[in-house]
């Protein structure tokens, strides 16, 4: 496996920090992930090492206000984000010369990615939602929704304490512990970050019959950081073009679980039966 970290220039001058890791054969295809919230894309190596083997280039890059990427931290804007991922996906679609390609976004990723893929409509040939960012408890507090909504136009940058229990993470302690100690974890969210996420919460629950890309959601049945109910909701509304996995003992990172191979095994397949339908077929829904 070959690995290449190093800075970019995004089209508006912002500095970001990108991952690429690649299989040693020629690859069959590439995919662009997007990490969570509060981490960066260097803890997915995990993940990198077994697509890799699989046969799949990895792109990646920290969002804005994470890792080593430029911004203040927990403040991630959405529209810029979008524009980030469109960014990268274009790179990686030269390089690729004709390889499937696809996203995979976890967490407040896998809300990034939903919310591209309804409002870019782009041509791919899947997208992988993990524990996606829909039912979640942010909303369950219900003053930070509230002053969120009303002061993120107003006061975008300042920001709050997340939040975030590390222990609702993984049921590996090595994992928790690791979090814990990553000196690139941050701990705040942004009144204009908070009110973005929000708005593409509620506009992805009520516009993901529109989705126009085959779509893998895989779930821990024991989220309590965001619930499964959630992606239940993107299942029933896409029917037979959605692939829905739920893991019934696993937290808020499938990666990171005792069963991530499982897990990922499963990914794999999915990727795989992608990549093997037609080409002019893979971004037909109905091959979900």
């Amino acid at each position: 496996m070959e690995r290449f970290e190093g800075f970019k220039t995004a089209s508006d001058g912002a500095r970001l920090f990108s991952r690429r890791w690649a299989p040693d054969a020629d690859p069959k295809g590439t995919i662009v992930l997007v990490h969570g919230f509060a981490e960066h894309s260097g803890r997915y190596e995990n993940v990198a090492s077994r697509l890799c083997a699989a046969g799949y280039v990895l792109s990646s890059f920290d969002l804005r206000g994470h890792g080593r990427s430029a911004g203040r931290r927990g403040d991630c804007r959405f529209e810029p984000t979008l524009r980030d991922i469109d960014e990268l996906l274009t790179q990686e679609e030269e390089r690729g010369r004709g390889l499937p390609l696809f996203l995979y976004g976890h967490s407040l990723g896998g809300l990034l990615v939903l919310t591209y893929g309804i409002e870019r409509k782009p041509r791919l040939a899947g997208i992988v939602a993990s524990g996606p960012a829909l039912h979640t408890s942010l909303t369950e507090q219900r003053f930070k929704v509230l002053i969120s909504r009303a002061l993120g136009g107003v006061i975008p940058s300042v920001s709050l304490p997340a939040g975030l229990d590390a222990a609702l993470l993984s049921r590996d302690p090595a994992v928790v512990e690791d979090y814990r100690s990553d000196p690139l974890v941050h701990k705040r969210a942004s009144f204009g970050f908070a009110r973005d996420a929000l708005g593409a919460m509620d506009r992805v629950l009520a516009e993901v019959c529109n989705l126009p890309v085959p779509l893998l959601v895989i779930h821990g049945g024991a989220d309590r950081v965001n619930y499964v109910t959630g992606s239940e909701v993107v299942a029933r509304e896409l029917g037979d073009r959605c692939t829905l996995r739920v893991y019934d003992e696993i937290l808020h990172q499938p990666h990171t679980d005792p069963d991530t191979e499982t897990v990922l095994d499963e990914v794999i397949a999915w990727l795989d039966e992608r990549v093997a339908a037609p080409a002019d077929d893979r971004t037909r829904p109905e091959y979900a």
